[in-house]
């Protein structure tokens, strides 16, 4: 594996276990704020995200290259309504599907055509990611400060089931 493409993997993890202590952290605020729908939705967008970290490491293993695990810092919680919360987890999902689309680009560049096959499943991902939490920033920006509306929408996000697409990613 070229240099560039490992140190563009590694930013990826980076940024994949960026997104999970970021879902975890917010997980707590809002646990904080009464929201256990909420709190529960973003606990299982953590393991997600620790899902895809891991797959990436485990494809670097594979490839005989060194994955790099970074040290994260402590997010900062906007506690004061979840809209907050969730704008900022779409905004990261859309940061995240940046680097994605880069890293293909990179490796298509590179003729690194089994890294572009293993990337093509995180961009497929960031579809899905970016509209779930848009589809939550709606839903938010509709019930304003409704709280029946607002306990409908966090009963409605713990109701989520475990980790999206656990089988494919392990």
């Amino acid at each position: 594996m070229k240099k560039n493409v490992l140190e563009a993997f590694n930013r990826q993890i980076h940024l994949e276990f960026e997104a999970a202590m970021l879902y975890l952290h917010f997980s707590v605020c809002l646990q904080g704020l009464g929201l256990p729908g909420c709190s529960h939705w973003l606990r299982q967008q953590f393991h997600e995200e620790c899902g895809h970290a891991l797959r990436l490491i485990t494809y670097l293993g594979e490839r005989r290259a060194a994955a790099s695990i970074p040290a994260l810092g402590s997010p900062h919680c906007p506690a004061e309504h979840p809209l907050a919360v969730f704008e900022q987890v779409l905004a990261h999902e859309q940061r995240v599907t940046l680097a994605v689309d880069a890293l293909v680009a990179l490796c298509r560049a590179e003729s690194d055509f089994a890294s572009e096959n293993l990337m093509m499943q995180y961009v497929k991902e960031q579809v899905e990611e970016e509209n779930d939490a848009a589809d939550i920033v709606d839903c938010l920006r509709l019930a304003e400060d409704n709280r029946a509306a607002l306990l409908r929408i966090d009963r409605h996000l713990g109701k989520r089931k475990s980790v999206k697409h656990r089988r494919e990613w392990s």
